[in-house]
Parts: structure tokens; C-alpha cells; sequence
């Protein structure tokens, strides 16, 4: 059987805590030439921010609604010039006439929003060129493309919000990230032999550089000690 994995391994493979090991080489060196490597970035720039509790606890509410100032559904879609309106919900397609919904739907929906966010992605965009593919710690929503005309790219903060929000890659993120750990092994042990008490999900927003890459030139690298020890497909055409 295969071990489960500990919780201190699950954390270990989150986006924040291996990108810096593989965007900033420079100062490390190869240590049969003691010279530096040439290529000092292995992975695309990116962008890490916090998340609030406030934007986890909207990506957990049912339905797909846009927070308040977010472009409407997505920037690839061609806009209705007759509606002036950004704010959108998945439950505005629903029929007016339905007098059901209309007494179960008597409170007011919840507006959200998140203008230091929604700031912090516009800038995010536009530091890495105008384009980015958003993920959570572990996933992106590439499940959910067909709510943005078909792709990842998100070139506006709604673009991110519609994708993250349609997403169930980005639930299990935030709902199942320690479903299959290994529970004996969640008390981890410091140098001192000493318990550590076990360490909680700091939730996180990557933004990565758009780069338009062909799936079958995709692959899954396995590197220990900054060694690679295996290249294997990610798709495998039949």
C-alpha cells in the first residue's frame, strides 16, 4: 500500500513553498563546475497574495456571484452595450415568473466586495504583462474554463473571481485539502525532537504570467537536492 501523506507534506507542495526555490536560483551554484547556472529562473513569474478569510468564506457560498466593480461574467465575452450594469449572478438567469423561487429568494442576496483585492489583482495583472492564469495553494480552476470563453487567461479581476468561484478544483482546495492525509503523522517533530503544533492553511491567490502553452509539451519533473530525476508526460495522447 501507499503511504498517505502528512499534512507537513501536503503544505510542503503548496505553490508559496517551492516557487521561490525554483524562480530565484541565482545564488546557487552547481557544485561539479562552481559556476552559476545559466538559466536562474525555472518557472514562470509569479504573484502570491493573501487571501481574507472574508473572500474564502464568498468562494464557499453556493452559486456563482460576482463581487460589486467586478467585470460582468468575462472580459472575453462581448458585453450587451444595453446593460450598464457590472454585477452579475448566476441567479439572474432565473425566470422571473417563477413565483416558487420568488418566495424562497425573500431576503435580499448578500452583495460582496473586495476593493483591496480587487486593487492588488489589478496591479498583479499588469506587473506580469496584462495577462496571468490564476490558482489557489495547490489548484488552478482549468475545470471551470467554460465559464471564460474557453480559457485560463484572466486579463481583469473578474476574469479570476468567475473561474475561481465556478471552480470544484478551487473547493477541494478550501474544503478537502487534508482528505486523504495521514492523521498518525500530523504531529510533526522539530530538530530538537520536540512535538511542533500542526500547522494550519494560510490560504493564498497565485497569479502566474500568461504564457500560451501547447499541452503536449507539458511535463511533470521530479527534482530532489536540485537534481532532476524524472521527466514524465502530464497528457498522453492515444
Amino acid at each position: 500500500t501507499i503511504d498517505k501523506p502528512s499534512k507537513h507534506e501536503i503544505l510542503s507542495c503548496q505553490f508559496s513553498s517551492w516557487y521561490p526555490s525554483f524562480r530565484n536560483m541565482n545564488s546557487k551554484t552547481n557544485k561539479e563546475e562552481k559556476e552559476p547556472y545559466k538559466n536562474n529562473n525555472a518557472t514562470m513569474k509569479s504573484i502570491i497574495l493573501p487571501l481574507p478569510s472574508s473572500f474564502v468564506e464568498y468562494l464557499l457560498t453556493d452559486g456563482v456571484q460576482l463581487p460589486v466593480g467586478a467585470t460582468k461574467v468575462s472580459s472575453f465575452v462581448p458585453s450587451d452595450p444595453r446593460d450598464g450594469d457590472d454585477y452579475w449572478s448566476s441567479d439572474d438567469d432565473d425566470d422571473d415568473d417563477d413565483e416558487e423561487n420568488d418566495n424562497s429568494q425573500e431576503e435580499e442576496q448578500q452583495q460582496y466586495s473586495f476593493p483591496e483585492l480587487t486593487n492588488q489583482i489589478t496591479s498583479s495583472i499588469n506587473t506580469l504583462g496584462g495577462a496571468v492564469l490564476p490558482k489557489l495553494n495547490w489548484s488552478c480552476p482549468k475545470d471551470a474554463t467554460w465559464v471564460n470563453n474557453g480559457t485560463l487567461k484572466c486579463r481583469t479581476p473578474g476574469d479570476v473571481f468567475v473561474l475561481l468561484k465556478s471552480s470544484d478544483f478551487v473547493m477541494h482546495d478550501l474544503s478537502l485539502s487534508f482528505d486523504d492525509d495521514d492523521a498518525d503523522a500530523d504531529v510533526d517533530v522539530d530538530k530538537n525532537g520536540s512535538e511542533e503544533e500542526n500547522e494550519e492553511i494560510k490560504y493564498e491567490l497565485v497569479l502566474r504570467k500568461w504564457c500560451h502553452l501547447h499541452p503536449s509539451m507539458e511535463f511533470r519533473c521530479f527534482v530532489s537536492n536540485h537534481d532532476l530525476g524524472e521527466i514524465l508526460y502530464i497528457y498522453i495522447c492515444t
